[in-house]
């Protein structure tokens, strides 16, 4: 490992072998250095470790004393196949430039340099509209920002994070602003790799001009960008980006950090052949195509991954159980040697999040599910994680919630409030989010909780909150019973036990406007296990 400060030297000797990802990029935001990078592939195929030493002796060129160069140069490969510019070349284990590749080292440059970085030309825009067009992700991020135009918001990093990429997999994480600005750290070294495919592909869209800075929202004091699109994109997404096809090679179908990452791309892969002939497709046929492949799956997870590839940017359209690719797609295959994989192996989690993704694809946000699941299940190392899920998730549900948790004292996880132009119907939930499989209530928590309403109590009541109840959410608990009882006796306030998979259905409940938080109150002041309410008439 390379020591701080010291050279890394280049250590690309003979010819290597492709990355394990490619499609998604970060750290590589300015695109006329993605130019730059394109002209030194050239016009002939290299193979990658030529390409790495010519980004080494691009780069020492500049910089003389360059220290740590390597990971940056992996990431300005994958940035030249994710815009388009360039396309893998299996043969030869390396890259090979495309006909737009051309059109743009043979496009004027501009001598105009701001920040370091060359502006633009007009060619070069042109050019690089087409090209990251050709990409999934950026389509997926041009749509959810024009979406929440037409709903007069616009969005940051964090909150296009939260809906992008591949719901169950580790190289996907994100992080609420939120929490980022209540540890004190900044916005702009915080982040999950979710959010730094976002910041990339915002940086892309400003560049060419379809992206623009919107408003500045605060979180603890702290300033966030946030964006919003330009008039010409509504056009841009009902013609070119529908027109343009998409370069799909397989390695961009899951990260490599994901526990069954080659299952994973082989079948999203299959997936995607079976249905980019655009025809409809049922379910139970498509399921039996990909079987047929060699691959054992079953229809859940087959839903499972027809969300996910939705939620990375292919235009995926359902009815029922029948499905239609209207995306152009250029799969490119990763061919290696064949692995027997046994399927079967899927561990108990993973399947666990894979079903109720599934179960709640029309009512919640997948990433939302995920993040419940997983990260209540996985124990204490993950609890800021799970007290940040349980935050989002009723915010998600209409609540204003506030994460405190961990580093703010002696506190409760979540805040929770309904506020009703009422006063007498506004109600606040004290919330204690435990990451447990099966919490016990212990004499420590139990008495942190009667402290918790005593001091929130008095917050929420300068806050015109006037009705409090208390809830513990995990997994799931031993019986309950006890310990809420004892905690309404001391401090005169009720609560409930919530476990994730109620929480899930109450969220899947007001998704949909089958039911009103601001009528369910008394479902959480029981002193039981949470019952999720009957559907409202």
């Amino acid at each position: 490992m390379t020591k701080r400060g010291q050279k890394e030297g280049c250590h690309y000797e003979g010819d290597g072998e492709l990355l394990p990802n490619y499609g998604w990029v970060q750290n590589t935001s300015n695109l006329s250095m993605v130019r730059d990078m394109v002209e030194l592939v050239g016009t002939e195929p290299i193979n990658h470790n030529e390409f790495m030493r010519r980004v080494y002796a691009y780069r020492t060129s500049l910089e003389p004393d360059l220290a740590k160069w390597a990971y940056d140069a992996r990431c300005r490969a994958r940035a030249i196949v994710a815009t388009g510019m360039v396309h893998l070349d299996r043969a030869i284990q390396g890259y090979v430039i495309t006909d737009l590749g051309r059109e743009l080292i043979n496009a004027p440059k501009s001598e105009v340099i701001v920040k370091k970085n060359r502006i633009l030309t007009e060619e070069e825009k042109t050019i690089f509209k087409k090209g990251i067009l050709s990409n999934p992700p950026v389509v997926q991020v041009l749509t959810l920002l024009n979406e929440s135009k037409r709903k007069g918001r616009s969005l940051s990093k964090y909150d296009i994070g939260a809906r992008l990429g591949y719901a169950g997999d580790r190289g996907f994480t994100h992080l609420e602003p939120e929490y980022v600005a209540r540890i004190g750290a900044s916005f702009n070294d915080k982040e999950g790799d979710a959010d730094k495919w976002a910041r990339t592909i915002l940086s892309w869209l400003t560049q060419v001009g379809w992206v623009v800075p919107s408003v500045q929202v605060q979180y603890y004091g702290k300033k966030l960008k946030t964006y919003t699109t330009t008039a010409e994109v509504d056009n841009v997404l009902r013609y070119e980006a529908r027109s343009i096809s998409k370069y799909v090679p397989q390695e961009m179908l899951c990260s490599d950090k994901n526990p069954f990452s080659s299952i994973v791309q082989k079948r999203r892969f299959a997936i995607l052949k079976a249905l980019r002939q655009g025809r409809l497709t049922d379910i139970t046929d498509l399921t039996a195509q990909i079987n047929q492949d060699g691959l054992s799956i079953d229809i859940e997870t087959v839903k499972f991954e027809l969300a996910n590839l939705s939620q990375a940017g292919f235009q995926i359209s359902h009815d029922h159980d029948i499905y239609c690719m209207k995306d152009n797609l250029v799969l490119d295959e990763q061919r290696v040697t064949e692995q027997h994989i046994n399927v079967s192996s899927q561990d108990a989690l993973e399947k666990c999040i894979e079903h109720y993704v599934v179960e709640y694809e029309d009512s919640i946000p997948s990433r939302l599910v995920d993040s419940l699941i997983r990260y209540g299940s996985t124990g204490r190392d993950n609890c800021v994680e799970f007290e940040g899920a349980v935050t989002r998730f009723f915010t998600f549900m209409g609540y204003d919630s506030t994460q405190l948790g961990q580093g703010n004292g002696r506190v409760a996880d979540v805040i929770a409030r309904y506020k009703d132009n009422m006063m007498a119907r506004s109600y606040g939930l004290i919330i204690d989010a435990k990451a447990y499989s099966k919490y016990n209530f212990n004499a420590p928590d139990v008495r942190k909780m009667k402290e918790y309403i005593i001091q929130h109590q008095q917050e929420l009541m300068l806050e015109m909150i006037p009705r409090h109840a208390f809830a513990f959410v995990s997994m799931d608990f031993v019986p309950e019973q006890n310990a809420l009882n004892e905690i309404s006796n001391d401090t005169g306030v009720n609560g409930t036990a919530i476990d994730v998979f109620s929480l899930l259905e109450l969220g899947a409940k007001t998704s949909k406007q089958e039911v009103k938080i601001s009528e369910i109150y008394d479902s959480f002041t029981t002193n039981r296990r949470f019952i999720c309410p009957a559907t409202s008439n």
